[in-house]
């Protein structure tokens, strides 16, 4: 069965699928995971609402059936470096070069996600933001879907063309993004990606709006410019150097490259699905401990041991305050009596004396009147504890409960689960809000669910 296609561009992305072995299908829509301006903060799950939405545009037949998902992403989410390398040097590390590439992405190398091409001159470099994709990889499995890979869209597209002949493996080559709103190029030598970057175009009717010979830092480059029905704009007639490669159906050239890439047809290939973003990988939960493991017990010790300090000289200081706010109320309410040495004591004789005399007693009735009571945390556990389904497995990891309303966190097997336990506790009579699960291993998913008893007046 071939895999879902889900191409990412700045504000918006296109799913693409096969419904047979003919007919292509595609959705665009829109999305927020990354924004074009600083000064617009992105949502902190951004695929979550959007998932959902591709999947309810879908018919019916497509939803029943489990798909895999390749992800291709265009030059806006993401960074292409070309970095020198010693001849001296060994193949470096994919976390050495995420740290190199601190120095020019606007990233810290945790937030990153590298990959790389080795040639002779150098080493050509795809980083994309994991903090993102990480939201995407939880909401495609929370909606039954299997993310397989992370891709850039036009250097895979390239590759499989090259491997079927018809793209050289020397030459620049252009496509225009889905959108029709800037043009993607790439320039290739002996079969190794060299450059990828942007062009912005004035309008989509303009040929490309720019002028590929003075792109092509050698005189006589070969341009290719691919064209499909898809982004149906004209090629490059006045460079003579231009040449076309048109497409029956792009969609349907996208689909190809992502079956090469899933049946490792594609071997030297940008791969994007690992460290944070590698969770089905059997390694990823000591991949990064293992690196880290002697610094990491050495700062637990020393935290440790200035937390026990800091903690006693905190305690010892409390102790000293309250004694002296002991002291101070004490010659404050009995003036001109000895302080005695069990402060305590006496002011639970002089609350006994005063409850006999009937004076407590008063005060607090006046005071109790005029404040309103709480709901009691009886009347909320009581009823969320009979609503638990007993088909389900799970293990309750907290619960708070504050005024009527409680935060459930719970340890499940899967997503499904989740759902079912919602839905056993709106069948209680309890107004349950939909749950946000998370995945942390492979047979555990976290949910919280919040809630509150409903107000029978």
């Amino acid at each position: 069965m071939r895999p879902w296609i889900l191409c990412l561009e700045q504000d918006r992305a296109v799913w693409i699928r096969s419904t047979n072995s003919q007919t292509m299908e595609s959705i665009t829509c829109s999305t927020a995971w990354r924004h074009p301006w600083p000064d617009r903060e992105r949502p902190e799950h951004p695929f979550v609402e959007s998932v959902q939405t591709w999947l309810d545009a879908l018919p019916a037949p497509g939803k029943s059936l489990p798909q895999e998902v390749v992800v291709m992403f265009s030059c806006d989410g993401s960074y292409c470096l070309e970095l020198p390398r010693q001849t001296n040097d060994a193949m470096p590390t994919r976390q050495k070069l995420a740290m190199q590439c601190e120095d020019f992405v606007p990233l810290d190398a945790e937030q990153m996600e590298v990959d790389f091409q080795a040639s002779p001159s150098g080493l050509t470099i795809v980083a994309i933001e994991s903090v993102p994709m990480v939201s995407l990889v939880n909401s495609l499995e929370q909606a039954g879907l299997r993310l397989v890979e992370i891709t850039p869209t036009l250097p895979t597209l390239v590759q499989s063309l090259q491997r079927a002949g018809q793209l050289d493996p020397d030459g620049v080559v252009l496509l225009s993004s889905l959108s029709g709103m800037h043009t993607e190029l790439t320039r290739w030598h002996s079969g190794k990606l060299v450059s990828w970057s942007r062009m912005i175009t004035e309008s989509p009717q303009q040929q490309l709006g720019i002028d590929a010979s003075a792109e092509s830092p050698v005189p006589g480059i070969p341009v290719t410019h691919i064209t499909a029905p898809e982004v149906d704009h004209q090629p490059l007639d006045d460079n003579p150097d231009s040449t076309s490669l048109r497409l029956g159906s792009l969609h349907r050239a996208l689909m190809s490259a992502a079956e090469d890439l899933v049946s490792d047809r594609l071997t030297d290939v940008f791969r994007l699905r690992r460290g944070q973003l590698a969770w089905h990988d059997p390694l990823r939960s000591v991949r990064r401990d293992l690196n880290r493991l002697f610094t990491a017990a050495a700062i637990l010790w020393l935290t440790l041991c200035v937390g026990l300090l800091w903690k006693t000289w905190l305690a010892n200081r409390t102790t000293r305050f309250a004694d002296q706010q002991l002291v101070a109320s004490f010659q404050e309410t009995f003036p001109g009596q000895r302080v005695p040495s069990v402060i305590v004591r006496q002011f639970q004789n002089e609350r006994s004396r005063l409850l006999k005399s009937g004076m407590a007693s008063r005060a607090t009735s006046a005071s109790a009147s005029t404040v309103k009571q709480a709901t009691d945390a009886r009347e909320v556990l009581i009823p969320l504890v009979a609503a638990f389904p007993t088909n389900q497995t799970f293990e309750v990891e907290s619960l708070r409960i504050n005024d009527g309303q409680f935060v459930l966190d719970l340890s499940i097997e899967n997503h499904e689960a989740a759902v079912a336990i919602v839905d056993a506790l709106r069948a209680a009579g309890l107004d349950t809000q939909s749950p946000t699960s998370e995945r942390v291993a492979e047979r555990k998913v976290t949910s919280r669910i919040r809630g509150r008893v409903r107000d029978e007046s």
